[in-house]
């Protein structure tokens, strides 16, 4: 068996490539390789994340209320505070949304109104009237007119 190792261990014995005149002993190759590791690593990171998420998409997930803080005095009064300021922030918003909303009607029915004149004008210039007068239409013959 030991002949057998000492053969082996001479099959092994390299030249050094650097030219000094060693020989560089290789071990045989006890690790696994890298690719056999990717792959474990992988699959238990499949494993883990696979589980993470059937915890997160769960329907029957209990929370736990052990890590809530007990409500105390100062906290309910912060709280009423900033509750109440909120609510005048909301108020606020709502009246500036109102005021913007009839800003918004008084310029849609401007822009009605002034597209209705505009209409009616054209139309008095598509029926020969000219515009600002009440006069009878013009009517041009063209065999009349000099060449």
């Amino acid at each position: 068996m030991e002949v057998a190792k000492s053969k082996k261990m001479t099959r092994d014995l390299k030249e050094d490539p650097r030219g000094s005149g060693l020989q560089v002993l290789e071990e045989p190759d006890d690790e696994p390789d890298e690719s056999a590791i990717n792959k474990q690593t992988a699959y238990h990171r499949y494993t883990k994340n696979h589980r993470l998420m059937s915890l997160l998409f769960n329907d029957h997930i209990i929370s736990v209320h052990s890590n809530l803080q007990p409500v105390t005095k100062e906290n309910l009064e912060l709280a009423q505070k900033k509750r109440s300021e909120l609510e005048s922030h909301m108020k606020k918003l709502q009246v500036d949304i109102e005021e913007l909303e009839r800003e918004n009607q008084r310029k849609k029915q401007k822009l009605e109104q002034d597209d209705n004149e505009y209409q009616q004008r054209l139309r008095s210039v598509d029926n020969g009237l000219i515009p600002g007068t009440d006069s009878e239409p013009i009517q041009i013959n063209l065999k009349t007119l000099p060449s």
